[in-house]
């Protein structure tokens, strides 16, 4: 074996730098942060090769990092021209354009992707948002089951396919999947709130409430958390501590119809019905549902009535 002396060491690896040592030395230094370095290297790696779709793609990831969002997709369509069927570039392409709004283009590169590879859990994620952002709540819960399916690890995918199972009025398999997101992240706010909810709408108000209360103790200043756990308690039929956190929400958010509204139900069961009178019509002020406000004003006139009949 041939020993080399500095100068000659140094010699040899100039002249073997081409292409593929700029280009993973920029990936060295992308990883480390240094992206002035790293697209230096791209850029010297691109003179070399002109057709490296490798660097063009690694550029299109440094120009996201610092948020040149058109600039990163016009690195990513060129790394695409030269390979269009890379799945990492297809599936950055589709993720950029959901993060942009654009839904149909999004589609369409995630849709390339998956065809690619057919069983990656990105790909899966990334189109069942695109399906739950335009309504197509039945396939958005089939493509998060695959996410999870395929990576048992992402919360995100978990959280979100318990979220929409519930509103399909599947709250028992809503449950299973906010019990996947707790066991890897025990103080996951979402987690916790929303576990409350699918408990309650199993009728399980005890473990609701103790899931409001996990839910408080993450974020003290969680003001639905506070308006649910009320909620537990009047359902519990404890009137007085439903309305002592249903006021804690209120003082948090003062618009907070929900909370009035459901403030006002737990005064009228203490047949407190003045306070019931003036809450229900906080509620009616702050209330955006014009269609509820005659049905709420019946229901005043009602407890005005009571109101003189104790007198």
């Amino acid at each position: 074996m041939c020993l080399l002396g500095g100068g000659a060491y140094y010699y040899f690896s100039l002249r073997n730098r081409n292409a593929a040592w700029y280009y993973n030395r920029a990936v060295d230094r992308y990883q480390g942060g240094d992206l002035i370095a790293a697209r230096r290297d791209l850029e010297k790696a691109l003179e070399l090769d002109p057709d490296y779709a490798n660097a063009y793609y690694t550029q299109g990831l440094i120009a996201e990092r610092e948020d040149d969002l058109a600039g990163a997709r016009a690195m990513f369509e060129k790394s695409l021209s030269i390979e269009p069927d890379d799945l990492h570039t297809l599936y950055n392409l589709g993720r950029l354009c959901y993060s942009e709004g654009d839904l149909v283009e999004a589609r369409a590169y995630l849709e390339k992707a998956q065809a690619v590879e057919a069983d990656d859990p990105d790909t899966a994620y990334c189109l069942a948002l695109i399906c739950e952002a335009e309504g197509d709540l039945d396939g958005a819960i089939a493509l998060y089951q695959q996410a999870v399916d395929q990576d048992p690890s992402n919360i995100n995918a978990w959280l979100f396919l318990g979220k929409l199972l519930d509103r399909r009025k599947r709250s028992d398999e809503a449950i299973k999947a906010f019990e996947k997101v707790l066991a890897a992240d025990p103080n996951n706010l979402e987690g916790n709130y929303e576990m409350a909810i699918s408990l309650a709408k199993m009728g399980d108000w005890d473990n609701s409430v103790q899931y409001c209360q996990k839910t408080l103790a993450v974020d003290p200043h969680y003001a639905k958390a506070y308006n649910q756990l009320g909620l537990g308690y009047y359902c519990k039929n404890e009137p007085d501590k439903a309305i002592e956190q249903y006021q804690k929400a209120i003082e948090l958010d003062e618009d907070y119809a929900t909370a009035y509204n459901n403030l006002g139900y737990a005064y009228e069961k203490l047949e407190q019905f003045q306070n019931a009178i003036e809450t229900f019509k906080l509620y009616l002020a702050h209330s955006h549902h014009a269609d509820e406000a005659h049905e709420v004003r019946e229901h005043i006139a009602l407890l005005e009535k009571k109101l003189l009949e104790n007198r």
